[in-house]
């Protein structure tokens, strides 16, 4: 399918794409990176990027994250998508959580003027699941005050000891 010899059904792209990723080298990440560069159709594109956050290699989480902050690759809306597919990316999760405190400034720049980008991107922290974590993602967001993130951090917060909570109680 990546050769374009074959065609692969739509409905299981998804689920092959993740495979690879999930089980796959850095040749692997590259073919579906040269995919995703070249890829006219936005949903094959979502498709190919929510892969290449899959991952489980530092280098190529790295990778990954790195391309979301290229305005040449990947449009500044579907930065957003990059960082939760490497948050929900259970090898990559701790390493997207430094990336965001490493890049805050940059992610303020891009969407700290309006929108729910930013509010979005603090969301996202509720992946974690244990009280370390509550503490840093709190630490971190009481150290880095913005207007209107007051509320979703505390959002994130509540669910993450909530689930420390529930993982400790069962």
């Amino acid at each position: 399918h990546l050769d374009k010899k074959t065609e692969l059904d739509p409905d299981l792209r998804a689920a092959v794409y993740y495979a690879v990723a999930r089980y796959g080298n850095p040749a692997d990440f590259d073919v579906l990176l040269e995919r995703y560069l070249h890829e006219p159709i936005h949903q094959e594109k979502r498709r190919l990027l929510n892969a290449l956050c899959s991952f489980r290699q530092p280098e190529l989480v790295s990778r990954a994250l790195e391309l979301g902050l290229d305005p040449q690759a990947v449009r500044p809306q579907d930065t957003v998508f990059v960082l939760g597919g490497t948050l929900m990316n259970r090898d990559g999760r701790d390493q997207a959580w430094q990336f965001i405190q490493a890049h805050w400034d940059e992610l303020l720049e891009r969407y700290g003027t309006g929108g729910h980008m930013l509010e979005h991107i603090v969301s996202l922290t509720a992946v974690f699941n244990d009280e370390d974590h509550a503490n840093e993602v709190e630490a971190f967001f009481a150290a880095h005050p913005h207007p209107g993130l007051a509320r979703p951090a505390a959002q994130s917060i509540e669910s993450i000891r909530q689930k420390a909570a529930r993982l400790a109680r069962d």
